[in-house]
């Protein structure tokens, strides 16, 4: 778990064997009928979705985000589930938790907090010849950071003109929120997303006023409120 995190080694090391070892102060050995063994530059680890489950929940699904983040997430973690004869309960767990495939913190912000209401959510999912960053249902949706939009050139912003075109005309509903949005507008973005997902909008709510007399960069506060 340290090394998949780029971490520091700290004792006693910890160790899954086929067989009974006796530990020491430097290091402990857990029995394991598992024969999955990994290299890590250059040492001998454990397949990092059995290290993911012998830790807290906020361990493992802090690595497991980072060793699986991006679109080509998803297929690393399909090849190390295969790895394992019998994938144990806990290991589903902790994938279940984590916003495997997601770009970026903003993203996996969203992908948990519907993950804990129980919703099935894809990530870098394809719809047509474009990838999205989070699809619900026929709700696709994009978390843009400001840095990425202002160095973006003619050609991006031209295809994502066309990306978000194609998707509507394939009937989905296409959202699009700032990173900023996320980290200070959370439970408005799930919620809005919420509604479109149901086909149900509250257009009642503070979210669906003009944006400029809530939003905390538009409003104007002294100090940037976080909202769920």
């Amino acid at each position: 778990m340290q090394l998949y995190s780029k971490k520091a080694m700290t004792f006693p090391l910890k160790f899954a064997y086929r067989h009974v070892v006796s530990g020491s102060q430097w290091f402990e050995v857990e029995r394991t009928r598992q024969k999955t063994r990994f290299t890590f530059e250059g040492i001998p680890v454990q397949n990092p979705l059995l290290a993911a489950a012998a830790v807290d929940d906020d361990q493992a699904v802090t690595m497991l985000e980072t060793r699986y983040q991006n679109r080509r997430g998803k297929q690393a973690l399909e090849k190390d589930l295969g790895c394992i004869a019998r994938v144990p309960a806990r290991v589903r767990e902790v994938v279940n938790k984590s916003a495997v495939g997601a770009d970026s913190e903003a993203e996996r912000k969203v992908v948990r907090a519907f993950q804990r209401r129980g919703k099935k959510v894809q990530v870098n999912h394809q719809i047509g010849p474009y990838l999205w960053d989070i699809v619900v249902g026929k709700v696709a949706v994009e978390i843009d950071g400001y840095d990425f939009h202002k160095a973006e050139d003619l050609g991006t912003f031209v295809k994502d003109r066309w990306k978000g075109n194609d998707a509507a005309l394939r009937g989905y509903t296409v959202l699009r929120y700032s990173g900023s949005c996320v980290k200070h507008h959370l439970v408005d973005v799930v919620q809005q997303i919420t509604e479109a997902h149901e086909g149900r909008t509250n257009f009642g709510s503070h979210a669906h006023e003009s944006v400029w007399r809530w939003h905390w960069l538009l409003a104007g506060y002294e100090a940037e409120p976080i909202y769920g």
